[in-house]
């Protein structure tokens, strides 16, 4: 299945700034006053207004966009009162908008601002907010306003004129805010007031705050949920619809002067941000329903008094005639997919986690090799998790279009925001330069790779270097399939379940290094961040290789190596040409499987492969695209329908998980030149193809096992390289694959420490470093050690020369019993050394390797 659906994110351009580089810029609109603005409102996704000192009044229209906002036309309504807010009313279809302020002073229009009329307030105080209320009761739409000496008016709203009326506040205190929460009301004021309506508005009553602040601003997310701002930065917040308020660290000390909120629907449930601004450019936010608020950075520095999230952008108005639109820097890219080609190899990664797919237009491969030349070996390939969940089978595939979205996970509840993207750093670039190097840090906590400088365990922007180190670039992307609405039954390979839950930390890196130039490798970091127990897992790559000519591709594998490839059927290729490539992925890091024996890494379990529908496959062996069982069943090393596998070389034919794992270029144990034995229907015979005719093929690399669990909160970790060759011939360019292959597996697990499990929590008496095992070893023994004050930890390798050959541990590691993997491939027999320092603590111990 070669077709696929993506919306392009366009970015706002409106205009550059100078370093820091920051993720958000608050735009200046074009006002054209000094007066003071009070509130901001928009209607109707075609127009909006701010009002201000000095009877300002402002509007701008068009459809909502780019330019939308840009310029205000200013309305002139022969006040100078104040203008302090406005509220909109519909009123059976019809949109009534009410501006209001000093003096008493109340303006509406039931024409869209065409035409203004003045209504009599009755009262000569200042007026500050409006709330609408429908009374079902009565049968009546209520209009509220508060002001300056407890004033509280009510309107009847009608399609004719009613009058204003005063309801007794039972204060005289200035009241700032009102807000209905479903049908109860609350208005808050100076000096702490805080006054609550349980029928309708009708009677308003005390409720005893504590404080002698001015409550400026009060909204409701839910029936239980609330938030008070006011000066000196407090914020004060509900759980229980009211009956109790607590203070809340706001991080400042600034009068907050609004709040506000937006929701998005997301997996059946909404998701509420909410915003508050105050004093010389304070703009506050939360994410996690009001429990912290993270102060944004790099606003201007102005008193803000109102703010309105709409149309994917914070608004802000404040004095001297400002209003700003939060938008996106202009450096900042929210790109769907970046490159990386740091080296020989051009290769595309998409926010939906498939890469190696190029989705600027229908239907592309995206790796291309060598760069540069429009050559393309790979179409698509993605990370595919399935497993039973209570007995329901789940999926976050990746194929075509890729079930992930950018974001995190929390108790299987998707969130995400601006900063969840595809963060792409190269080796050349610096803060002044790149916007994902000066932010880096904001994915740290995710699992974004960092060179920790001064060996503090602690990023530190303006020391430490983002990116894997020596590599020319380094891409990286959390994800997580936990958003409902990515989950597509078009998938491609599977798709359409409900969520896994599951939270991705990927990072790909490239080199440029000789012996490296065409390799690029990528690390999944996969943790289960839903309530439910993944049982009987499958973790995967599918791949769609076309090598060059999509019509006539070989596949096969290499079990030792743990590789998996395509390579030309002849010895011609259309794009290619004579003596085509080979091109492959091998599997680096397989999971831990802890329920058969402690930390055994399942390796590669399955390579399974399916065929293009266009090559008229066996219906058991075509894409299972919107067939989630089916995908499974290929996940776990048999065909659609159940059926094994068999090899044609064994007699009787042997059932298998690994198809064509022989050698092309000697023709020795299965290959395709052999042929295949076309059974469905769970059948041990069936129509024998030999040989295969070279055609559309995609190959599955599995992990995974039928008693393979992962509980919630677990991480596993799946590392791939994918390489490509080219040799004097089709069938040569496997081995000489295979031969980059070996070298590449020995340079991962001389630089990449593979598996450092912490064996125990238990807090140790003392440091210890323990002997290898097995020791005499060959090639790989396993190193144990006890931390026993936290801190930064190194094991380091020496040679008998006291050269140092490899780092094992290098990081900050809480106290208890750890133990690491030495891969010791590439090194001669012989004694070696290793040596554990933690803090002032230093042990070394000897070991040797016999081959």
């Amino acid at each position: 299945m070669k077709t696929r659906f993506f919306t392009l994110v366009y970015l706002f351009i409106f205009s550059s700034i100078s370093s820091p580089q920051v993720n958000y810029y608050y735009y200046p609109m074009n006002t054209g006053t000094t007066n003071n603005l009070y509130a901001f409102s928009a209607y109707n996704n075609q127009y909006a207004y701010a009002v201000g000192a000095n009877g300002t009044l402002l509007k701008t229209s068009g459809q909502a966009g780019a330019n939308f906002g840009t310029n205000w036309a200013s309305i002139t309504l022969g006040t100078s009162n104040d203008f302090r807010n406005m509220i909109m009313h519909n009123l059976f279809l019809t949109y009534r908008e009410y501006i209001f302020g000093n003096n008493g002073s109340i303006f509406s229009t039931s024409n869209y601002g065409a035409n203004w009329i003045t209504e009599n307030s009755g009262v000569n105080v200042n007026l500050y907010s409006g709330a609408t209320l429908n009374d079902t009761t009565i049968s009546a739409n209520k209009i509220f306003i508060v002001g300056n000496n407890g004033t509280i008016l009510l309107k009847y709203d009608s399609v004719n004129y009613t009058p204003w009326y005063q309801i007794n506040s039972g204060t005289t205190n200035n009241l700032k805010s009102i807000y209905f929460n479903i049908s109860t009301g609350w208005i808050t004021g100076v000096n702490g007031t805080l006054l609550k309506s349980t029928n309708l508005g009708v009677n308003w009553f005390s409720v005893n705050t504590g404080i002698n602040n001015e409550l400026n601003s009060i909204c409701f997310q839910d029936s239980s949920t609330g938030f008070i701002g006011g000066s000196g930065g407090i914020i004060l917040k509900t759980t229980n619809k009211g009956t109790n308020w607590f203070t809340v660290q706001s991080g400042t000390t600034q009068t907050l002067n609004n709040i506000s909120q937006y929701r998005k629907y997301v997996g059946g449930n909404y998701v509420y941000t909410q915003w508050i601004v105050g004093n010389n450019g304070t703009v506050l936010t939360s994410t996690n329903n009001g429990v912290n608020w993270v102060s944004e950075n790099y606003v201007p520095q102005v008193n803000l008094n109102s703010g309105q999230y709409i149309y994917n952008n914070f608004w802000v108005v404040g004095d001297n005639g400002k209003i700003y639109k939060r938008n996106l820097d202009t450096v900042y890219h929210t790109n769907e997919y970046v490159k990386l080609d740091g080296n020989n190899i051009n290769s595309f990664f998409i926010n939906k986690g498939i890469f190696n797919q190029d989705i600027r237009t229908t239907n592309t491969p995206g790796f291309e090799w060598p760069k540069g030349n429009g050559r393309y070996a790979i179409f698509t390939s993605g990370l595919n998790i399935a497993a039973k969940v209570n007995g329901e089978l789940r999926e976050a595939m990746a194929s075509y279009k890729g079930e992930y979205g950018p974001g995190y996970c929390v108790n299987g509840i998707f969130y995400s925001n601006l900063y969840f993207k595809i963060y792409k750093v190269s080796k050349n670039e610096n803060t002044q330069t790149s916007w994902d190097w000066a932010n880096w840090g904001q994915m740290v906590p995710y699992g974004a790779p960092y060179i920790d400088v001064n060996n503090n365990g602690i990023y530190e922007p303006a020391i430490d270097t983002p990116g894997v180190r020596n590599a020319n670039q380094t891409i990286f992307y959390c994800m997580t399939d936990a958003d409902y609405n990515t989950h597509d039954p078009g998938e491609g390979f599977g798709g359409g379940t409900q969520p896994l839950g599951a939270e991705v930390h990927m990072t790909a890196w490239a080199y440029d290094a000789p012996g490296l130039q065409d390799v690029q490798f990528i690390s999944y970091e996969i943790i289960n961040k839903s309530t439910n127990t993944w049982n009987a897992t499958q973790i995967a790559i599918v791949c769609d290789p076309d090598l060059g000519d999509a019509n006539d591709d070989y596949v096969g594998c290499d079990t030792v190596l743990k590789l998996g490839f395509c390579y030309n059927g002849d010895n011609n290729d259309n794009i290619y040409g004579a003596n085509p490539p080979a091109v492959g992925m091998t599997l680096l890091i397989s999971p831990l499987n802890r329920m058969v024996t402690p930390n055994r890494r399942l390796g590669m379990t399955s390579f399974n492969t399916f065929i293009g529908t266009g090559a008229s496959p066996p219906p058991c062996e075509s894409d299972p695209n919107g067939e989630p069982p089916q995908a499974y069943q290929m996940l776990c090393g048999f065909k659609k329908d159940s059926t094994c596998n068999l090899d044609p070389t064994q007699v009787p034919p042997k059932k298998t998980k690994f198809c064509y794992p022989g050698d092309p270029e000697t023709n020795v144990g299965w290959t395709e030149a052999k042929g295949s034995i076309g059974n469905c229907g769970r059948d041990s015979t069936g129509v024998i193809y030999s040989p295969n005719s070279p055609s559309d093929k995609r190959y599955i690399m599995s992990s995974g096992a039928n008693n393979f669990s992962i509980a919630p909160g677990e991480s596993q970790k799946f590392v791939i390289a994918q390489m490509i060759a080219r040799g004097s011939s089709n069938l040569n360019s496997v081995t000489v694959l295979k031969n980059l292959c070996t070298n590449v597996r020995a340079f991962y697990e001389q630089n990449f420490p593979i598996g450092i499990n912490q064996v125990s929590t238990e807090i140790p008496r003392e440091f210890k470093l323990m002997q290898n095992y097995p020791n005499p070893f060959n090639p790989t023994t396993n190193i144990k050690y006890k931390i026993a004050k936290s801190g930064l930890v190194t094991i380091k390798v020496y040679n008998i020369l006291g050269k140092e050959i490899q780092t094992l541990v290098n990081e900050k590691q809480e106290t208890g019993t750890y133990e690491v993997t030495f891969y010791g491939n590439n090194l001669a027999s012989g004694i070696y050394f290793y040596k554990l320092q933690a803090g002032d603590f230093t042990q070394t111990r000897k070991m040797l390797m016999i081959k």
